[in-house]
């Protein structure tokens, strides 16, 4: 990752769930997969991995106390 991609990549995690979610969604509409080429296996995982860590974190923070 270049210097700038790490930088953006910090200030990113620095910003609020809300504001992450916007920036999420700018970048998602702006990139075009197929420039890219298929993903990997590994890189396939990782989001998987990441998918389910931001699921806990949403619900822990709306679990209700019983």
């Amino acid at each position: 990752m270049t210097a700038v991609a790490a930088k953006f990549f910090a200030e990113f995690k620095r910003l609020d769930p809300t504001e992450q979610r916007r920036v999420w969604n700018e970048i998602a509409q702006a990139v075009v997969p197929s420039d890219y080429g298929p993903l990997t296996d590994e890189e396939l995982i990782g989001i998987a991995d990441q998918t389910l860590v931001l699921l806990d974190k949403e619900e822990e923070a709306n679990a209700q106390p019983r």
